[in-house]
């Protein structure tokens, strides 16, 4: 009898920390994602590594990126927004038949890569372009 109670605590236990493990990610997704202007994309570092699904998130100064499986407020990744350079499109579609475009995004310290809808290329390339002009130093 002892052991039936241990063994339906223990099950108590474990669906408690799931459900809340759900919640957290939800309240995290929500506060990341709430008012901002944000598209599903997926990064890799290099052309060797494999591709992790997430969000992109504008800023006013950056873009950043917060992986999908994640509970970390923070973002993973962030680029400040005058140092970004986006190379030549590369358009492909999916084993499902959706279309995608592929770009390297490219900034003084690194160079990734970076897969999204076609809407959400134009976007992010309309967003580095409308940055504020730099102030000039007549000194």
């Amino acid at each position: 009898m002892l052991v039936v109670d241990v063994l339906t605590l223990l099950a108590a236990a474990t669906v408690f920390v799931v459900c809340c493990g759900g919640v957290l990610y939800f309240i995290k997704l929500r506060r990341t994602l709430h008012g901002t202007g944000s598209f599903m994309c997926s990064y890799r570092p290099n052309a060797t590594t494999k591709w992790r699904q997430g969000w992109a998130v504008y800023r006013r100064d950056t873009l950043d990126w917060y992986p999908m499986f994640s509970l970390a407020q923070k973002p993973r990744w962030s680029w400040r927004r005058r140092e970004i350079e986006i190379e030549s499109p590369v358009h492909y579609r999916t084993k499902d038949g959706q279309d995608y475009i592929r770009v390297d995004l490219t900034t003084p310290h690194a160079t990734c890569q970076m897969s999204m809808e076609a809407a959400d290329h134009s976007g992010l390339v309309s967003w580095i372009e409308a940055a504020p002009p730099v102030p000039i130093s007549w000194e």
